[in-house]
């Protein structure tokens, strides 16, 4: 309890409220009384309703205008109807609202809605990068939407009109967006990583350690299949054994390719969709059944374990991390390298398309055109020397038998 000064008449009160994001709220009022007792009953009545909201989940604040977290909860109940709707991924409601209660709540949440504008964005944006340093401009980007989503809400509750320009308009010329650069194994590369990836097995053999046998029979089959067949990152590690419809052999080439049929699922980017590997696909699939004793008809994750520490490993051992104009490899590579060397093949570009997922002019525009000539003829020089070494040690087999 206190007075501003010594000739005021009535008592205001002050306390503090702990909120369920751990920010402490500071609640000053006036009681309007002169009478001490009953600014008190005043003060301690306000305790009360103030600390029951608490208790509800509610916010405190001292402006009767709507929040910025009220909105929030308005966008929750939209948000969470059009993902039982169909009409949301789940996805995209568990981004906006991790950024929203990390970044923005503990910030602004009991900020009146009304009062977000340019101003209030940047200032907010400057503290979060003292605070954060360390934050990517796309995480950035991720945490501005989260606030976008609560100034939507804002207009459905017909608090507000439209939404406030947040960032200034540019003063400089706006660059064309450069083209990112291909990055892909060349033949000789995906040469050094799959011996590689042969010669760790082996050495994990002689240990005779089963745990570490699997880890890296586990990897190299996952190289092989991501160069076999072209699928996403996330495709691979959601790819469960009743995706793939059959194993069939091709009678030119004797080999075996597997028909796969990928369903729409949570944590994929695309839909469903069906294609056929390249030859070597098969091989790489049958290994792993044998492996893990299942067959076609399980709903085992084909990859349980991650393999990105160990791939990670093995390009930094043998110097594969960077390709020859410095282009960081990683995991995605091996999708980059199955469309480039279909390419190097001679593929037309709809056939590519539809192993890959993608339309033929990205697979024009990103890859076809992406890829130099010297690179196209170093793969075909090199394929054909692969080919008749393989062609002499297939004779010498079939000599020795």
């Amino acid at each position: 309890m206190l007075k501003r000064n010594e000739a005021a008449k009535v008592w205001q009160y002050r306390f503090y409220i702990t909120q369920p994001n751990g920010k402490s709220f500071d609640y000053r009022k006036t009681s309007r009384c002169e009478d001490f007792e009953k600014a008190c009953i005043v003060a301690y009545d306000a305790y009360r309703r103030e600390t029951g909201k608490i208790e509800s989940g509610e916010r405190v604040s001292l402006s009767p205008d709507t929040t910025v977290h009220d909105c929030y909860l308005f966008a929750k109940k939209l948000y969470l109807q059009d993902i039982e709707d169909g009409e949301v991924r789940k996805s995209t409601w568990q981004s906006l609202e991790k950024y929203y209660l990390r970044d923005i709540d503990p910030e602004l949440g009991t900020t009146p809605v009304k009062s977000i504008n340019q101003q209030a964005w940047l200032k907010f944006r400057a503290t979060l990068s003292e605070k954060k340093p360390h934050l990517s401009p796309r995480t950035r980007e991720y945490i501005k939407s989260a606030l976008v989503m609560c100034l939507n809400a804002a207009i459905d509750m017909e608090v507000i009109d439209e939404i406030p320009p947040l960032e200034r308009k540019s003063r400089t010329r706006k660059r064309k967006n450069k083209r990112q650069p291909l990055v892909w194994f060349n033949l000789r590369s995906q040469q050094i990583l799959l011996n590689a990836l042969d010669k760790n097995v082996e050495s994990k053999l002689a240990t005779k350690r089963k745990n570490e046998i699997e880890q890296a029979e586990n990897l190299r089959d996952y190289v092989h299949l991501a160069l076999y067949t072209g699928m996403r990152t996330e495709e691979l590690h959601t790819l469960t054994f009743n995706e793939i419809e059959k194993i069939q052999r091709d009678r030119k080439n004797k080999t075996k390719v597997a028909i796969i049929n990928l369903h729409p699922k949570e944590g994929r980017k695309t839909g469903g969709r069906r294609f056929t590997g390249v030859n070597g696909s098969g091989q790489a699939i049958e290994r792993i059944m044998k492996r893990r004793g299942v067959d076609l008809k399980s709903n085992e994750l084909v990859f349980p374990q991650d393999n990105k520490k160990k791939f990670s490993e093995t390009l930094d051992q043998y110097k594969l991390r960077f390709d020859k104009n410095g282009n960081r490899r990683t995991r995605g590579t091996l999708r980059h390298t199955f469309i480039c060397n279909r390419i190097c093949e001679g593929m037309d570009l709809a056939s590519i398309s539809l192993k890959a997922g993608n339309s033929a002019k990205v697979i024009e525009d990103h890859y076809s055109r992406g890829l130099e000539d010297i690179d196209k003829q170093e793969y075909q020089k090199l394929f054909k020397t692969l080919e008749r070494e393989q062609k002499r040690k297939n004779e010498f087999d079939a000599d020795w038998d």
